[in-house]
């Protein structure tokens, strides 16, 4: 994901905590959004303006193709009332734009447009003027008779054309996807046959490109490309610059009263000069290597991202109609944001900011100050917070309790011992990992959904008022019981590293994922979680384990306790088996099963040793070819039974298997000739005395004892 569609999903995301929040209104009906066109042809490097028609302003719109590869939005813009996007042909094909259009209080509308790219080739053709003008000849402009007066709009055309012309050759001779023709998409004209805007966003520019002779030109797009330079001090009437994603080292905007818009990221900028673009309302200069940036003059500013440059020191106290703020990544030492009432979101992670001063901020909502080196934090004047941030500081304190519509708090990776969170009764994520906590007092947060609080000196843990809570994870603590009877849609629970001697999750018909490995269990029932996918439970002291009731296991890993035997004939869905360090004499695995389609998320899990889980889709679907008797008959992919009793393993159901582990065991034999994907083999530390592996050619990685006899 980019960096701009995080903050666009991020300000969506927060709208919408805050609309939440609100209380409704009534509105007069007004006309449904849509596209200006529901189906759309193209030629392949041609683009076309798609619009949004009946648009509000402050409406939320992203954008999305089903295939970039065959039309791709390359510009969006929403100004007003206006909500454009640049849809630029790729190759032969179709594919679907969709727009998903959200004004706050209102239900969200999505919008789709069918486009069908055809192909094109691709002829020097000459210069077409706009139909409303008369059309020069491509050789030469003809003279006026002397006793005529020449047309002023057409001259002024004629040199707009003249000077367009003379750029796309320049650059058409470096190797740019530039067309000849000037009536496409990518220029707008008014209707005095004036050259307005120019879009030429991924067109493969490069060098200096200068726009001097176009004195009408309102925009320009010239993002993503190679350019090294632009000049556009002949453009007086410049209002939105868009020219990222280029290698630029300088750029004059000394010319450009009007700028209201510039986009400079992603570039090779050292310095930026803003002083006499008294207009501007949103600059996005990030990613470059600025050491410092003056925004004084700039009293009408709404929005600036500064992030990923070189900024030690920021002033930000004349722009007071500021409202989002992103100077992450920078060298700074201190933030005051006290005389910016507006701010609506402040994004200033990743610096070494030791203080931040705040005024009465009350608009503030989202705030993110991880990985800093704030000791103390205050966010008492900032009453309308919704989301909190602040984790890798060096914090022993942390003030939160005037924010009572507060819904999400981070504050992992600090140094707090107490936390007080009874005032913030909209709370519905508490994430404060690894701290040095010893009371957590949950009672009051009665919207809580995610609990996180692992990595602290919690002694006790009480979730009883917390029925809505859907993950909890209070792994690596102190606990000794836990109760999750009332939790009853609880998915994840995690509460590995403690002291429990007994868990009971008899209650949590919906728990999906069970981590409790590292406690002192000695019994373990999961029959009432069907719908069990994850289970770690590992480093206890079970003597038994039935899971025949849980159908939808795709992880186990019980290893180190001191099991005698495991049954997982039912769970035919099984992909990953630890059950290493046990005292197994008998491991009953899963018999041949029909083939299904995964489900989405299917193989997703976290036992802890994701360096050795398998992907058994795609290696599976090769073995399954044509032939059913080759189809793969269950989807175990690792299993890891070493150091354990068993006296035989019958692994000829599993040929899915990718990696097997049977070392230290009591095995005379093993027959892997139906394993036909296996990668990996360690049956070394048992009494077998020949192995067959003729047929086992994706073999890699074969470990056995000296004096096994081989046949290959």
């Amino acid at each position: 994901m980019t960096r701009q569609i995080k903050k666009i999903i991020t300000i969506m995301l927060v709208f919408a905590m805050v609309v939440a929040l609100a209380p409704s209104q009534t509105s007069q009906a007004a006309k449904k959004p849509k596209f200006n066109k529901t189906k759309l042809q193209l030629k392949e490097g041609k683009t076309y303006v798609l619009s949004i028609k009946n648009g509000a302003k402050k409406a939320k719109v992203s954008w999305k193709t089903s295939n970039k590869k065959v039309a791709a939005v390359t510009k969006k813009v929403a100004k007003g009332k206006n909500y454009k996007a640049t849809i630029v042909g790729k190759k032969k094909g179709s594919a679907t734009i969709t727009a998903t259009y959200k004004k706050a209080g209102k239900k969200k509308v999505t919008l789709k447009c069918k486009v069908t790219v055809k192909k094109e080739t691709v002829v020097d053709e000459p210069i077409i003027i706009p139909e409303e003008t008369a059309t020069v000849a491509p050789t030469a402009v003809p003279t006026p008779d002397p006793t005529e007066t020449p047309d002023p709009a057409q001259v002024a055309h004629d040199a707009d054309v003249a000077a367009l012309k003379a750029i796309i050759t320049a650059q058409r001779a470096n190797g740019a996807s530039l067309s000849v023709k000037t009536d496409n998409n990518c220029y707008t004209w008014n209707e005095s046959g004036r050259l307005t805007e120019i879009d030429w966003t991924d067109m493969k520019l490069s060098g200096e490109v200068s726009f001097a002779g176009l004195s009408e030109l309102t925009a320009v797009y010239c993002g993503g490309n190679k350019l090294t330079g632009i000049n556009v001090s002949d453009n007086k009437k410049l209002t939105y610059l868009a020219c990222n994603d280029n290698t630029i080292a300088s750029i004059d905007l000394s010319n450009n009263a009007l700028l209201d818009t510039i986009n400079c990221s992603n570039n090779a900028l050292t310095a930026l000069d803003l002083s006499k673009n008294t207009e501007l309302v949103s600059v996005q200069c990030h990613d470059n290597q600025l050491s410092a940036i003056d925004t004084s003059n700039n009293v009408k500013l709404e929005s600036l991202d500064c992030g990923f440059n070189k900024l030690s020191k920021v002033d930000f106290s004349k722009n007071e109609e500021l409202s989002l703020l992103y100077c992450s990544n920078n060298e700074l030492t201190s933030l005051d944001v006290s005389g910016n009432g507006k701010l609506f979101s402040i994004e200033c992670q990743d610096n070494q900011i030791s203080s931040v001063t705040f005024g009465e901020n009350e608009s503030i909502v989202l705030f993110n100050c991880s990985n800093n080196k704030l000791a103390t934090l205050d966010m008492s004047k900032n009453k309308g917070l919704v989301s909190l941030t602040c984790t890798d500081n060096e914090m022993t304190s942390l003030n939160i309790s005037a924010n009572g519509i507060l819904s999400s708090v981070r504050c992992d990776n600090n140094k707090l011992e107490t936390i007080d969170i009874s005032k913030n009764a909209e709370l519905t994520a508490l994430r404060c990992n690894n701290n040095e906590l010893t009371a957590l007092d949950t009672s009051n947060n009665k919207e809580l959904s995610v609990v996180e609080c692992s990595g602290n000196k919690l002694t006790a843990i009480d979730l009883t008022n917390n029925t809505g809570l859907t993950a909890v994870d209070c792994s690596n603590n102190l606990i000794e019981t836990i109760d999750t009877s009332k939790i009853v849609d609880l998915n994840t629970l995690n509460c590995a590293g403690n002291k429990l001697t007994e868990l009971n999750v008899s209650d949590n018909a919906m728990l999906n994922k069970l981590t409790c490995g590292n406690n002192l269990l000695t019994a373990l029932d999961v029959s009432a979680n069907v719908e069990l996918s994850l289970l770690v439970c590992n480093n206890n002291e079970l003597e038994s384990l039935d899971i025949s009731k849980n159908p939808e296991l795709i992880e186990l890993s019980c290893q180190a306790n001191k099991l005698t035997t495991l049954d997982v004939i039912n769970n035919t869905r099984l992909t990953k088996l630890e059950c290493y360090d046990n005292e197994l004499a008998e491991l009953k695995l899963a018999e041949k099963s029909a083939i299904t389609e995964p489900e989405e998320g299917e193989a997703e899990g976290d036992s802890g040793d994701d360096a050795n889980t398998e992907k058994p889709d795609e290696k599976q679907e090769e073995n399954a070819g044509e032939n059913p008797e080759e189809a793969v008959m269950n989807k175990l992919v690792y299993l890891d039974c070493h150091g354990n009793k068993l006296t035989a393993l019958d692994v000829s159901n599993n040929n899915g298997l990718i990696t097997l582990i049977c070392s230290n065991n009591l095995l005379t034999e093993l027959n892997i000739s139906k394993n036909l994907l296996l990668e990996k083999l360690d049956c070394s530390g048992n009494q077998i005395e020949s192995m067959d592996i003729k047929e086992n050619f994706a073999l890699v990685d074969f470990v056995h004892d000296d004096g096994v006899i081989i046949a290959k």
